[in-house]
């Protein structure tokens, strides 16, 4: 969520340096969550949001059932975060 919401930030910063209106744009939210070792299986949650009515209204999407493929999605969500965040 943090990453998501610097994005944001920066944006609206920049925008406003250049002395451009910024359209509002709503952040995501996924977390990765290792539940076993060995073997290696995780869960995950995401959320989206979307302004319906004035209000902000999360989608939650859960995958609660203990993955190998949800730990292989794991690391390779952190290293495209670390990449993002650091290149």
């Amino acid at each position: 969520m943090a990453n998501s919401q610097g994005k944001i930030v920066a944006k609206v910063i920049a925008s406003r340096i250049k002395g451009k209106e910024y359209k509002p744009t709503l952040p995501d939210n996924t977390c990765y969550s290792m539940v076993n070792g060995d073997p290696q299986e995780a869960i995950v949650i995401s959320v989206t949001y979307e302004l319906k009515d004035g209000k902000i209204e999360p989608r939650v999407r859960v995958i609660n059932e203990r993955l190998k493929a949800l730990a292989n999605a794991t690391y390779e969500w952190a290293k495209a975060l670390y990449r993002d965040m650091f290149t």
